[in-house]
């Protein structure tokens, strides 16, 4: 991902950290201001979905986050390491069903956040470049921002309702 990104003339700034709450993190102002002055955000999969915090903070400092769509085949790779014993699970595992569903790479954002979720998503790393390339920056900018702040209301609003029902007597 890095090794991409830094290929973009564009790209100032990278920190990397030794790991999770590592005595290297930068504080939380130090990244707020990173996050405030950012244009795209890099938003890898987590260890276990592809969703993680990092998008949400990004939505808050308006930048645009570069997410991975969900590859059920990588993440296989990934987390067995060794192909042939993927291949058997992915041969042998629950079916059709499974693999109708979960190869669909654009199925996870969709499916949590709609179709007109205004985000770059990318299969490959190797896509960066090209597909920040092909944006309209102010244009997704403005898409986003006005997107986020109706996600947060609707969402606040159905959180509000289920609250109210569940613990009403």
């Amino acid at each position: 991902m890095l090794k991409h990104a830094q290929s973009i003339e564009a790209t100032k700034y990278f920190y990397v950290t030794k790991g999770w709450n590592s005595s290297n993190n930068l504080s939380i102002s130090k990244y707020a201001e990173c996050l405030n002055d950012t244009v795209f955000a890099l938003c890898p999969r987590g260890f276990f979905s592809v969703d993680t915090f990092r998008c949400y903070e990004v939505l808050e400092a308006g930048a645009i986050p570069v997410v991975e769509n969900f590859n059920l085949k990588k993440f296989l790779y990934s987390i067995l390491k060794g192909e042939a014993l993927s291949r058997s699970i992915l041969k042998y595992g629950p079916g059709n069903y499974f693999a109708r569903h979960f190869f669909n790479n654009n199925l996870y954002w969709e499916k949590m956040y709609g179709k007109d979720f205004p985000c770059i998503r990318i299969n490959d790393w190797s896509e960066l470049k090209k597909k920040i390339s092909e944006v309209d920056i102010k244009f997704l900018a403005k898409k986003n921002s006005v997107w986020w702040k109706e996600y947060k209301a609707i969402l606040s609003s159905s959180m509000a309702r289920v609250i109210k029902q569940s613990f009403s007597f």
